[in-house]
């Protein structure tokens, strides 16, 4: 699918938008609030649409989580690894593109550890619904797991999508 190219221009502004709101949540009230807020969102935009997921197969997953991650603007490999497929990103385009355009202001990351930052401190808040997804998908039975990197901009990601 090719994305026109000023949608990026409208996508990376969107991503500094989330990421901007959440640095405001957390200095006007509080870091464990970016966690509430995005457990609120989570709810109101994913649930149904993971609820959907429930009857797809592993391969229709890992479609539809490539197809998230080029609108995304990711680089991404995928590897079949027998019992699983994993969608290693290299660059989040989102995650990824924060990092890289406005650098690790400690505004922007969490002072200490969470749920919600997977129990790392120094962890993006743009990044906190990975944990939150991965609760959801727990909940839901659905084969997914999100495991975020140690390297730098919190690379390589990985989705794991268990074959079913």
């Amino acid at each position: 699918m090719e994305i026109p190219g000023q949608y990026k221009a409208f996508h990376d502004r969107l991503v500094l938008w989330c990421n901007y709101l959440l640095e405001f949540i957390a200095q006007e009230c509080g870091e464990a609030k970016v966690g509430e807020a995005l457990d609120y969102l989570v709810e109101r935009i994913y649930r149904k649409r993971f609820e959907e997921w429930k009857s797809y197969s592993a391969e229709e997953i890992l479609g539809l989580l490539k197809l998230s991650h080029e609108g995304n603007y990711s680089e991404f490999r995928v590897e079949d690894v027998g019992d699983r497929y994993e969608i290693i990103i290299e660059r989040c385009g989102s995650g990824g593109y924060i990092l890289e355009e406005l650098g690790k202001n400690q505004s922007r990351l969490t002072s200490r550890s969470y749920p919600w930052s997977l129990g790392k401190e120094g962890f993006l808040y743009y990044c906190g619904h990975a944990a939150l997804f991965n609760n959801l998908f727990k909940e839901l039975g659905l084969p997914i797991t999100i495991e975020i990197g140690e390297g730098q901009q919190h690379c390589p990601c990985k989705y794991i999508v268990a074959k079913r």
